[in-house]
C-alpha cells in the first residue's frame, strides 16, 4: 500500500509542477490532478499487485476458516 501511495504522490507532484505550478493548489485543481494521476498505467501496476495480494489473502482466509487444527497429544 505504501508503494501505491508513493507512486501516486510522485505522479501527482510531477503533473502539478509540469502543468500547474505557478497557480495555487485549489480543490478544483486537486480533482483534475487526481483524475490524471489515476488514469496513468504507472499507478495501476502497484495498485493491481496490491489488490492481487489482498485478494489472495482474503481467499486463503476464507478457505482456511473451516479447517480444524490437529490436536497436539
Amino acid at each position: 500500500m505504501g508503494v501505491t501511495l508513493l507512486v501516486m504522490m510522485v505522479l501527482f507532484s510531477q503533473e502539478y509542477l509540469a502543468v500547474f505550478y505557478p497557480r495555487p493548489l485549489t480543490w478544483e485543481l486537486v480533482k483534475v490532478l487526481l483524475i490524471d494521476t489515476i488514469s496513468r498505467p504507472l499507478f495501476w501496476i502497484p495498485f493491481g499487485l496490491l489488490m492481487a495480494v489482498w485478494g489472495f489473502g482474503m481467499v486463503d482466509a476464507v478457505r482456511g476458516a473451516g479447517r480444524k487444527q490437529p490436536a497436539a497429544d
